[in-house]
C-alpha cells in the first residue's frame, strides 16, 4: 500500500502510511492547502514521495527531515504531526469540556457524579488520558447525555 494524503480542512490533512498507521498534519496556515489546490495536487504529491522516502514505521524520526524536505519543495514546513489516536483523545475530551461549560458545570462536580477521580478527568478534557467506554458513558450520565457515533469529517468553522 502506497501513502495517502487527503486534506480535512485547509489547516489540517491525513496521512495514511504504508503500513496502514494515519496520522494528522496540522497547519498554522493555509499555505500548503492552497498550493495543493492552486498547483495541481503539489502538496500531496510531494508528501507522499517524502513519507514513501522517510517513513519507517516511527513518525518522530521523519519530522526534521519531512520539515528539511518541505522548505527545499517550497512548502510551509510549521507543522505538527500526531496519531489519530491522540487526535481523538483531544477532540472527544474537548467536547466534554465544551458540554460541561455550556451546561454551567464545574469539574470537579461533573468528576464526582461520574465517580472519576477529578484529576484524571481534568486530563479526559485535556485529551491526555485514554479513557474506555465505561468511563465515557459515566462521563456521559453525569453531562445528561449519551454516546452516539457522528461522522468523522465534518468541516471546522
Amino acid at each position: 500500500m502506497a501513502t495517502k494524503v487527503t486534506f480535512l480542512n485547509p489547516h489540517r490533512a491525513e496521512i495514511e502510511t504504508f503500513d496502514g498507521k494515519v496520522y494528522i498534519m496540522h497547519f498554522i496556515n493555509p499555505v500548503n492547502y492552497l498550493t495543493d489546490k492552486q498547483f495541481d495536487g503539489y502538496f500531496t504529491k510531494c508528501m507522499i514521495e517524502l513519507f514513501d522516502t522517510y517513513y519507517k514505521g516511527d513518525p518522530k524520526v521523519i519530522r526534521g527531515a519531512i520539515t528539511r524536505e518541505m522548505y527545499l519543495h517550497h512548502l510551509d514546513g510549521t507543522f505538527s504531526l500526531i496519531d489519530d489516536r491522540d487526535e481523538e483523545r483531544v477532540r472527544i475530551g474537548s467536547r466534554i469540556k465544551e458540554i460541561r461549560n455550556a451546561l454551567g458545570l464545574d469539574a470537579k462536580d461533573v468528576a464526582s457524579i461520574a465517580g472519576i477521580d477529578p484529576a484524571n478527568f481534568s486530563r479526559i478534557e485535556q485529551g491526555r488520558f485514554s479513557v474506555g467506554l465505561d468511563i465515557l458513558c459515566k462521563i456521559a450520565g453525569a453531562l445528561n447525555m449519551t454516546l452516539d457515533f457522528v461522522p468523522k469529517n465534518i468541516p471546522e468553522q
